[in-house]
């Protein structure tokens, strides 16, 4: 399978690299096919998908404070504290708790899931 979507999401930037995986499997093999940048390189990596992926603990920790009902921004001064180097932003914690309170109403609405609790 090819992917067509080789450019820069955001900038539209035409720097373009190819790879696919080496036959024997012991690798990859990289071509360049545009070198050329059309913005100047970032100084701070804060709000890069790769970067700010979250680990499997601070996941839990996010769920765990969750379900305590810690609020998102003292969640995320927590995780600062156990990682000084972490590039998690506000928006991360926001999709953890989401995700979390999705898992446990299961395929019920939010509204139902509301009707449910209130009786």
């Amino acid at each position: 399978m090819v992917r067509t979507d080789t450019d820069s999401r955001k900038r539209g930037c035409p720097f373009m690299l190819h790879g696919k995986p080496v036959v024997e499997g012991q690798g990859w093999m990289m071509k360049l096919m545009c070198g050329s940048h059309n913005h100047e390189l970032t100084k701070s990596l804060v709000g890069h998908p790769y970067i700010g992926q979250l680990t499997k603990d601070e996941k839990i920790i996010i769920t765990d404070m969750t379900n305590l009902i810690v609020k998102p921004r003292n969640i995320l001064l927590t995780l600062k504290e156990h990682n000084a180097n972490s590039f998690t932003t506000i928006k991360q914690i926001y999709n953890v708790g989401t995700v979390y309170h999705s898992s446990i109403r299961g395929s019920v609405t939010k509204m139902q899931q509301l009707m449910k609790l209130l009786e």
